[in-house]
This record gives structure tokens, sequence and C-alpha cells, in this order.
């Protein structure tokens, strides 16, 4: 007596239809679950080019600023030493260098 005498045909395809429709779910969860894995293993293999052989963190290089840039952030720094985040902002937009930039160019 087998599990077909039991249930019908129909009940048995519709069982084994939900079955299968689990195993694509789950299967489609571990390869979504491997492109993260596989991303995190990438992302951190990136993270350890950008050392040298000796394991030394790769510095960006220095920016080189422009006559006018420094001409500008030179007459700005006369007026004022101190500039808060609108002035500095602005500044920055207006010479094409970001905020960092027009705080570190004394450095």
């Amino acid at each position: 007596m087998g599990v077909s005498s039991l249930v019908g045909p129909k009940a048995l395809l519709s069982s084994m239809s939900k079955v299968l429709n689990d195993i694509r779910l789950l299967l489609h969860r571990y390869r979504k679950n491997e492109k993260v894995i596989n991303n995190i293993n990438d992302s951190s293999s990136v993270v350890h080019s950008k050392t040298t052989p000796k394991g030394k963190k790769i510095r960006k290089p220095r920016t080189i600023y422009s006559n006018l840039q420094l001409q500008q952030l030179n007459k700005r720094f006369q007026r004022t030493q101190y500039l808060a985040l609108p002035e500095r902002a602005e500044l920055a937009a207006s010479l094409g260098l970001t905020q960092t930039q027009v705080i570190l160019w004394r450095s």
C-alpha cells in the first residue's frame, strides 16, 4: 500500500508542486547569499590591495592647487582666517575643490 493509494493523484501532484516551489525558493536564496558572500570577499581583497607589500597603507597623492586656487584661498584667508560652513562650501564650489581641501590647504 503506497502513498498514492491514500491520496488522489491531483492531491499528490499539488503536494509535489508545492515542494518543488519550496526547493526553487531555497535555491534562489542560496544563490543570492552566495553572491553576497562573494561580493564581501571581493571587497575585502580590494582593501588588502591598497597596502604595500610591507603592509603599509598607500596614501592618496597630495592635492596640487592651481595658481588661481592658491591666490583665491590666500586672499580669502587674509580677510577671514576661520570660515563658517556655508562660506567654506561656497568657496570650495567656486574653486572646484572639496570642503576638506579648503580646510587642509594651509597644512
